[in-house]
């Protein structure tokens, strides 16, 4: 369904954020992506966008950019005055969708330590 709404309304930021997450979530990597890359591209990109560009780059293996776009991320929420509390994302909040993603423990807790120096 969401692809028809792509095609149909293909300047839609929510169809591209709705599909993009879809195809993460059936681990089609690169054509999530590219609606990433899309949606960074305009002037209504949003932190999130940058986020779960992120978490796609990471599953794609992705790392060095993976850490970019979470520091992005970062910046972007700090701009607002919010905070990032990547353990608790990592570790609690996505922590299934990680594992579904073949996101090893280590590899988590590399990341994390990565990302805290952000």
């Amino acid at each position: 369904y969401l692809y028809k709404l792509n095609y149909e309304y293909p300047d839609d930021l929510y169809v591209k954020r709705g599909l993009a997450e879809v195809l993460t979530g059936q681990d089609k990597y690169e054509q999530a992506l590219s609606l990433y890359e899309q949606l960074l591209s305009g002037e209504q990109s949003q932190a999130d966008d940058h986020k779960n560009y992120a978490f796609c780059l990471w599953f794609a293996k992705q790392y060095d950019e993976a850490l970019k776009a979470f520091k992005k991320y970062v910046e972007l929420r700090k701009t607002v005055g919010e905070s990032t509390d990547f353990r608790e994302m990592f570790l609690v909040e996505k922590a299934e969708m990680l594992r579904r993603h073949h996101i090893s423990q280590m590899d988590v807790l590399l990341m994390l330590d990565a990302v805290n120096f952000l």
